[in-house]
């Protein structure tokens, strides 16, 4: 027999002690007492110290000390134990129970042996008067102990079985969270993207476009007469556009052609900037194009950013214009002009910031911040590879003086306080080099609602970071206005852009509703299409135009876009300040007649 820890360890796998009473093992125990033709019988299991009773045919109690137990003697024999007359053997005669209740005189004992050899207790038959049993008694009760044996097996395997299915169903439930909690994630980060003014286009490796944003495709649309920009949406060939450009003998399709093909073979494309005319609805625009790429497994991705910069070339060729004509006014139209270029250069380079010319610095974080994934851009941005980032925790990017405030925020957000959080910090590169980055944080969580990963965006904000983007994240990063407000039209937080605009204290504007700013023609329409956000009508999201009074009593000229919060309870709202750039284009026209 094997040792009695295995054993024991054997009998607790069973999980059979302390069980409730079963017919099927109570029909044996009964139809071994016929048999056999006694007044006892019992179905025991031994462990440290006690022999226990899953089934007692006349006997009423449920167990015995181990050291009484006439079955520790039968599990340790090489067959089925028989003690004729317990009196005349010299291991039984001052046994309490032979001595005393229930006085036996008579026991045969089976042990029951499981297919791993570990015998964990027995069937036995109780007289209280001496005897024997006959060949087919001592067969049959052997056969009955077998049937126990197939119970155990039986009722182990159930089980196990069980275990399994449920072990299978809990895993089914995380895997169906995992993939809605990433499904949430990427609606969030194509909301974001949409609410851009910027056009964004994403192509696979052979240059097909896989994904653009609501920019790029309104223009595409608008611009289906052409033939060769309506079809440039997803499914379409961008690279091969280029290159038929590029063998047409245009000198942009050349340099875009070899600019593409570079980032889809992973050069370093970052400082690539293009400027080109393009024929619009009706009219000529121009755009600036930015490239940048990043890598999924083994296939790599291009981002490509156009930025419509029409306004600013019309205003240079029609300072030139009005140079010739104007020279007594020349001085102060050109004032007004660089002012104007200054301006929306400037609010160019702080917008484009947010998104770094459309690339992003992308990492997931298991619940205890260790790094998980890190996308080429964040690789590029830490200045080392994969193996220096995987594993480690995020935090150990961050410069010390700005750990404390990341860890309230992250602390807020696994509390459940805060679906994410956004902050401006110092990035710790690997050469020791700080960089100034905009990191917005979200929670993928799982069914029950707990934190599992965490993802995080990093842009660059170095180049353009200046005195009035200290602290508050996101909102603060912006020159454009940007404002959360709920579907009833209460502003609910304004970043300081905003504020500056209004002349108001964000404190004096949260709580207040929204359409109060506006000019009294402009709110229905406004009304209107914060109605339809609230009921999920996503075609709300265009750019509107509206006119926003200040303390002063003056109204600003806002051109405003929205969308919906990844709460799905609140709504974003940015806006940029065209009043400069309406004044100019009201006086170029004045100038014009």
């Amino acid at each position: 027999m094997t040792d009695e820890a295995a054993r024991l360890a054997a009998l607790e796998r069973y999980d059979i002690l302390d069980t409730p009473g079963e017919v099927a093992y109570d029909d044996i125990a009964q139809v071994a007492a016929e048999l056999c033709g006694t007044p006892i019988a019992l179905i025991s299991f031994l462990d440290a110290s006690r022999q226990w009773f899953k089934s007692h045919v006349g006997l009423d109690v449920t167990e015995t000390p181990r050291e009484y137990a006439f079955c520790d003697h039968a599990i340790r024999a090489s067959s089925t134990m028989e003690v004729a007359d317990a009196r005349a053997d010299e291991r039984f005669r001052d046994n309490p129970l032979v001595v005393d209740e229930p006085r036996i005189r008579y026991y045969a004992g089976v042990p029951l042996e499981m297919p791993d050899g570990h015998r964990l207790g027995t069937l036995c038959v109780i007289d209280r008067k001496p005897r024997t049993l006959h060949a087919e008694q001592r067969a049959g009760l052997e056969a009955l102990a077998r049937q126990v044996v197939l119970q155990l097996e039986l009722r182990r395997s159930l089980r196990e079985t069980e275990r399994a299915r449920a072990d299978l169903a809990r895993e089914s439930a995380r895997r169906d969270e995992q993939v809605r909690a990433r499904a949430r994630a990427e609606r969030f980060m194509h909301d974001i993207v949409d609410a851009l003014p910027d056009s964004i286009a994403i192509v696979d490796g052979s240059g097909t476009i896989v994904r653009v944003n609501r920019s790029w495709r309104e223009f595409a649309c608008a611009n289906a007469f052409s033939g060769r920009l309506g079809e440039l949406v997803e499914g379409a060939n961008y690279l091969e556009a280029c290159r038929r450009a590029a063998r047409a003998g245009n000198h942009h399709g050349v340099e875009m052609t070899h600019a593409l093909e570079g980032a889809l073979s992973g050069e370093d494309v970052s400082g690539f900037s293009l400027e080109y005319p393009c024929h619009g609805t009706g009219e000529k625009r121009w755009f600036v194009v930015r490239l940048a790429s990043f890598a999924i497994g083994d296939d790599r991705f291009a981002v490509l950013s156009h930025q419509d910069i029409t306004g600013r070339v019309l205003a240079e060729k029609e300072v030139q214009r009005i140079n010739k004509s104007l020279e007594a006014r020349v001085e102060a139209r050109t004032r007004d002009l660089v002012s104007a270029h200054d301006s929306l250069h400037a609010s160019e380079a702080r917008f484009g910031s947010m998104f770094n010319n459309a690339t992003a610095a992308f990492a997931t974080a298991s619940r205890q911040g260790l790094v998980l994934e890190a996308n080429a851009a964040f690789l590029e941005l830490y200045g080392a590879g994969r193996d220096a980032v995987v594993g480690r925790d995020i935090r150990e990017f961050v410069h010390p003086d700005d750990r404390q405030r990341m860890h309230r925020l992250r602390d807020r957000m696994l509390e459940h306080a805060a679906p994410g959080y956004v902050h401006e910090l110092r990035f710790v590169r690997a050469d020791g080099h700080i960089r100034w980055v905009h990191i917005s944080v979200a929670a993928i969580r799982d069914v029950n609602r707990e934190v599992v990963q965490t993802m995080a965006l990093l842009h660059d904000i170095t180049p353009a970071k200046i005195a009035e983007y200290e602290r508050d994240g996101f909102f603060e990063l912006s020159a454009d206005m940007f404002a959360i407000l709920d579907f009833s039209g209460i502003v609910q937080r304004i970043n300081p852009a905003c504020a500056r605009l209004l002349g108001l204290d964000p404190g004096e504007v949260a709580g207040r509703q929204y359409l109060e700013l506006l000019h009294p023609d402009d709110r229905d329409e406004a009304h209107r299409r914060i109605s339809n956000l609230a009921r999920g009508n996503r075609n709300e999201t265009d750019f509107v135009d509206v006119r926003v009074r200040n303390q002063a009593g003056e109204y600003r000229e806002i051109r405003w876009s929205a969308a919906p919060w990844p709460d799905a309870r609140r709504m974003l709202v940015v806006g940029r300040d065209m009043t400069q750039v309406r004044d100019n284009e009201r006086r170029l026209r004045a100038l014009a007649a």
